[in-house]
């Protein structure tokens, strides 16, 4: 797993390079986002367009990362997802609660 953060201007731009995140992988990732968040960056857009599957562990990362932003009002975006994630966020209406950019928005912060 490859983790690539970047900040600017109380943005931060964080990509997750792995097909699946497994329990090992999550807390790192969790590790790493609660970070800059308790370092106030109250404004995070997350990339796992590479995470091709999504399970139990990857719905508990992105619940945990919410409440955290959501407890320090921040605001968190994600990046266009592959079709298993998004499917699955969708059936359990997870994706109710989260905010997507469109591919042009996220190709524009990529740029930060």
């Amino acid at each position: 797993m490859n983790i690539i953060m970047k900040c600017k201007d109380n943005i931060a731009f964080i990509e997750i390079f792995t097909e699946y995140l497994d329990n090992e992988k999550a807390k790192e990732v969790k590790r790493r986002v609660f970070d800059i968040i308790d370092n106030s960056t109250s404004k995070i857009v997350l990339n796992l367009s590479s995470i091709k599957f999504m399970d139990s562990i990857a719905l508990t990362l992105i619940v945990a990362i919410l409440k955290r932003i959501n407890s320090v009002n921040g605001e968190l975006k994600f990046s266009p997802l592959a079709k298993q994630p998004e499917d699955l966020l969708n059936i359990i209406q997870l994706d109710r609660l989260l905010t997507f950019i469109s591919v042009d928005e996220f190709q524009k912060i990529r740029k930060i």
